[in-house]
């Protein structure tokens, strides 16, 4: 009986499967980042800003600062109406779905103290949807927060620092990255009506 031989046989072309395969893994990988990605911005991405600004009587506002109007240009507002100091919450909603904004307050730095005032008609109504790619304000009066500042312990320039927040339907808690800070300035008159 002979010895049986065994040819080996040697395929060429190795390196397109290697790469056939090194496609089809790059390929799921990219599929399963984008599903990451579409599951993580669903849901509504809430952000909040603190404005200043003057408001009439209209429920009309002027938002920027007291300090980048001259005192001719706060007569001038004055007699349009705007005669009311104010601070704002700003809250937009950059997501995808909509949002359910069930509170809003203030908070000074020291954090014991917060304000709220949901019985101000011309805020709007809470619980408010918050739809995708939209805003909306809940404004204070600023005279209400610097008194309220003065009463406070802490004097302290940290502590005249306010932030504001949002409370979602989901509980959550979204504070506003600037502040503002809310202390009675003594040497600047109010506005002028002539």
């Amino acid at each position: 009986m002979g010895s049986a031989t065994v040819p080996i046989v040697i395929h060429e072309g190795g390196g397109v499967t290697l790469l056939i395969a090194s496609l089809g893994f790059g390929l799921s990988m990219a599929a399963l980042t984008w599903q990451a990605a579409s599951f993580f911005l669903s849901g509504p991405r809430i952000k909040v800003y603190l404005r200043e600004g003057f408001r009439a009587f209209s429920g009309a506002t002027m938002w920027a600062p007291s300090s980048a109007y001259t005192d001719e240009g706060r007569a001038s507002l004055a007699r349009q109406g705007f005669t009311e100091d104010v601070i704002g919450i700003e809250v937009v909603n950059r997501g995808r779905l909509a949002g359910t904004v069930t509170g809003w307050e203030l908070i000074f730095a020291n954090g014991s103290v917060s304000y709220s005032n949901p019985s101000d008609l011309r805020n709007r109504k809470l619980p408010y949807r918050l739809e995708p790619h939209s805003s909306e304000f809940w404004i204070s009066p600023r005279a209400i927060l610097e008194a309220t500042q003065e009463l406070l312990s802490d004097q302290s320039d940290a502590a005249a620092h306010i932030r504001g927040q949002v409370i979602l339907a989901s509980r959550k808690a979204i504070k506003s990255k600037n502040s503002i800070v809310v202390r009675r300035q003594t040497d600047s008159p109010g506005p002028e009506i002539s």
